[in-house]
C-alpha cells in the first residue's frame, strides 16, 4: 500500500532523498535497494529505508546512509571489521522507496559514469535568518555564487557589502514553474533537469533602497563540481 508521495528522507547524518514513496509494505533487514512492486508486478520504486519505534537508530541510519558515512559508533569494529551493527529491530514501521522514475534517470547515469551526473546552479543560498534580516520574505535568498557557475555566467547577483552596507542579492522565486521557498525547494527543482539543460529563473532583485525589480533569467545549468 503507498500511503504517502513526495516524502522526504532525511538521515541521522544529515543526507536527504526527496521525493521518496511511503509505503506500508514490510521491509525487512537485506530488502534495502530491492523492487518495490504492484500487485501487477510492476516496478514502481526501490526500498531504501524503515523507520520504526523498533528498530534502533543505529539500524536507521545504516539502511539509508552508505557504509563508508555511517558514525563510528554505530559500526562492528571487531575483528578488524566495519561492518554496520544493524541487526536489531522487525520490519514493522513505515516504510520508504525512491520513485522508479527517479531510478529510470539516475541508472543510465550510473552505467554511463560509474557516478550520477547532477546539474548545479552553483550558488550557495543563505540561512532563513540572514534572508529574514535583509527583508526577504519569500523565496531563496543567494548569498554567493561559484565563479564561472551556472548562475554566475547568467548574471545572477550574490549579496555582498557595499559603501552603504549589506547589498542583498537576487532573491529566486521560482525555478520554470516550480516556487521555491527554502534550499530544498531549490535542489529539487534543480534536480528536475539535466547537465546542459536552459532553466528560467524568476529573481526578485533589488536595485535600489526603494526600488525591486522582477526578472526572468535564464541559466545554462553546468555539472556539479564533486572535487
Amino acid at each position: 500500500v503507498i500511503s504517502g508521495l513526495d516524502r522526504q528522507i532525511q538521515s541521522q547524518v544529515g543526507s536527504t532523498i526527496s521525493g521518496g514513496l511511503q509505503t506500508d509494505a514490510a521491509i525487512n533487514p537485506g530488502n534495502s535497494g530491492g523492487p518495490l512492486l504492484d500487485s501487477s508486478g510492476r516496478l514502481i520504486g526501490i526500498n531504501t529505508a524503515i523507520f520504526t519505534n523498533s528498530v534502533s537508530a543505529c539500524y536507521a541510519v545504516a539502511m539509508i546512509t552508505p557504509v563508508g558515512e555511517i558514525p563510528l559508533d554505530c559500526l562492528d569494529t571487531a575483528a578488524g571489521q566495519r561492518a554496520p551493527r544493524v541487526r536489531q529491530g522487525t520490519s514493522a514501521g513505515v516504510g520508504f522507496a525512491i520513485p522508479a522514475d527517479t531510478v529510470r534517470r539516475i541508472i543510465p547515469q550510473l552505467i554511463g559514469y560509474g557516478r550520477v551526473v547532477r546539474p548545479s546552479l552553483g550558488v550557495q543560498v543563505a540561512n532563513p535568518g540572514i534572508a529574514k534580516q535583509l527583508s526577504v520574505k519569500t523565496g531563496v535568498l543567494v548569498q554567493a555564487v561559484i565563479p564561472k557557475g551556472s548562475a554566475d555566467l547568467a548574471g545572477i547577483l550574490p549579496t555582498r557589502r557595499g559603501l552603504g552596507g549589506i547589498i542583498r542579492g537576487d532573491v529566486i522565486l521560482a525555478v520554470g514553474d516550480k516556487l521555491v521557498s527554502n534550499s530544498t525547494d531549490l535542489e529539487d527543482a534543480i534536480e528536475a533537469y539535466s547537465v546542459g539543460d536552459i532553466a528560467r529563473l524568476q529573481v526578485e532583485r533589488q536595485e535600489s533602497k526603494d526600488k525591486v525589480v522582477n526578472l526572468d533569467i535564464t541559466v545554462k545549468l553546468k555539472e556539479e563540481n564533486t572535487k
